[in-house]
């Protein structure tokens, strides 16, 4: 992955710009197919300002801008809106799978023993009387 760490009208030391580099390496811990980040500072009025841009395959790219008087806490503050942006993206995109597969939940033809009422239900004991000769299949939702 490809970090670049850019300054418009302003110059700042080495160290700044390898902490940027360092915070924007770690988004990667929050999504995986990230190809390629952009960090740029700017001097805006008596502040800083930090953008932060992500390039994600197989999606649009992700923005962030933060600004601030320290450096080091506009970096940290456009990481995090990123973080959020990143996180929302992957579970939108791992939710679209039905529940049933995702979860590990299949239909069952046994009754569940975990109703709220306590009544046997009609067909479930070959006991039952009520029962009669025929049994009637009751759909519940297990977990394997």
């Amino acid at each position: 992955m490809k970090v670049e760490v850019s300054c418009r009208h302003i110059v700042l030391p080495e160290a700044i710009k390898e902490y940027a580099r360092q915070k924007a390496q770690r988004l990667v811990r929050y999504y995986d197919r990230i190809q390629e980040i952009k960090v740029i500072l700017n001097a805006d009025g008596g502040g800083t300002k930090c953008e932060l841009v992500v390039d994600v395959a197989g999606s649009h790219n992700f923005v962030a801008e933060a600004g601030g008087k320290d450096v080091r806490e506009v970096i940290d503050a456009a990481v995090d809106k990123l973080q959020v942006q990143l996180k929302r993206h992957k579970e939108r995109r791992h939710s679209h799978s039905s529940e049933g597969r995702r979860k590990g939940l299949r239909l069952n033809r046994t009754p569940d023993a975990n109703r709220g009422d306590k009544r046997p239900l009609r067909g479930s004991c070959p006991e039952d009387p009520a029962s009669g000769s025929e049994r009637r299949p009751v759909f519940r939702r297990t977990q394997e």
